[in-house]
């Protein structure tokens, strides 16, 4: 660091040193060589030479260096353990599956992450090289994986048609029926550490519920009840609802290798979204639904800070089963696809599209009267 202040700089011809102390510096190199060309001479009264004064001055300089190194050393301890306060280390061993977070080929800001890559060997602490699916080893810190586990494994769930784990058995479903007398009979001499009073709250208790612990269907009291008018508009709307329960669509199960439609809508008092995929067939498979109630001041907002507000809490719902995957946003509102495409110039909404950054989102626009899926969602309205 002396040797660099004193050079001169090429674009200044002047040295640091000089440009901040108006002067050169001195060091020991240029006292000798001072001393020993006679263009400075050694005080009368000293009582060192200036070999014993180089040396001096030297021990100085190293005692300072030293101090100065454990003080930032000290420091650093501290403001290691300070950032490190809830942080755990992360352990990883050979042979585990891990996800590895790789930049995107389409979204060159966009990072996700991919796998199941597996460790194939540790030649750092916190360094290791995986071995992708295609093949390919990298080499990567500890920073980049993340342990992969498999949901079934996890928890352990066993099909019917898995037949590598043998016959499966099943809990015995045989049960034995007693008459009301001998569940009051058994229930009275298990009652032994019961006191008198409770004993008789309990028998209190069987004898009033004995109709659920017989075995006898009980009598209905038709008394003070009437015939229900069925008639031929009653059946047809019951059969209709029969028909619709019947319609009603089965949520499908998502698949990670395709890309994710997510539909988003928002109403004056609330915001939709229907997660979804296509099938073989190209038909849209809903996966999951989602909708909320605006507050007094969000219902305030803008028609474009609505919509955009319902896609940014559409990802957050579903940010589980959609990050790292390829997102299509469909709403019925065109001008939001200038979220994604130029600078917003609201501030809110600058700050919007910075967040949907961490999504591989792209925005399109579908008419009204083809948005049902979220639409209906968003204009449900709940009476206070």
């Amino acid at each position: 660091m002396f040797a660099y202040r004193e050079v001169p700089h090429s674009t200044t011809s002047v040295s640091p040193y000089q440009l901040v102390y108006g002067r050169l510096p001195n060091g020991p190199l240029k006292l000798l060589k001072e001393v020993w060309t006679g263009d400075k001479e050694i005080p009368t009264g000293s009582s060192k030479s200036v070999e014993e004064y180089l040396r001096d001055l030297t021990g100085k300089l190293k005692q300072a260096h030293n101090l100065a190194r454990g003080n930032s050393e000290k420091a650093q301890a501290e403001y290691a353990s300070r950032y490190n306060l809830r942080s755990r280390e992360k352990r990883l061993a050979i042979g585990d599956q891990v996800l590895v977070l790789i930049p995107s080929s389409s979204h060159k800001l966009l990072k996700k992450w991919m796998g199941p890559a597996s460790i194939i060997e540790l030649p750092r602490p916190h360094t290791a090289r995986v071995k992708m699916d295609d093949g390919s080893e990298k080499e990567l810190h500890f920073n980049k994986l993340r342990p992969y586990i498999a949901r079934i494994e996890q928890i352990g769930l066993i099909f019917d048609q898995d037949d590598e784990f043998g016959e499966l058995h099943y809990a015995p479903t045989d049960t034995v029926e007693l008459d009301v007398n001998d569940i009051y009979n058994h229930v009275m001499d298990s009652s032994s550490g019961l006191e008198n009073s409770q004993k008789h709250q309990l028998a209190d208790l069987l004898s009033k519920f004995s109709d659920v612990f017989s075995s006898v269907p009980g009598s209905a009291k038709v008394k003070g009840h009437s015939d229900i008018p069925w008639e031929s508009s009653a059946e047809d709307s019951f059969m209709k609802l029969k028909e619709e329960l019947v319609k009603m669509p089965s949520l499908h199960t998502p698949d990670l290798s395709r890309p994710f439609l997510l539909f988003t809508d928002a109403s004056a008092t609330a915001i939709g979204a229907c997660l979804a995929q296509h099938n073989d067939h190209m038909e849209e498979m809903p996966i999951a639904f989602f909708s909320k109630k605006l507050t007094l001041a969000q219902m305030k907002w803008s028609t474009i800070e609505r919509e955009a507000f319902s896609v940014l809490e559409a990802l957050r719902k579903f940010d589980t089963w959609i990050f790292g995957s390829q997102i299509q946003v469909i709403s019925d509102h065109d001008p939001l696809t200038y979220l994604t495409n130029s600078a917003p110039h609201s501030a809110k909404l600058t700050r919007w599209a910075l967040a949907l950054q961490r999504y591989n989102v792209k925005v399109s626009y579908r008419r009204g009267s083809a948005h049902g899926n979220a639409d209906a969602l968003s204009r449900l309205r709940i009476s206070e």
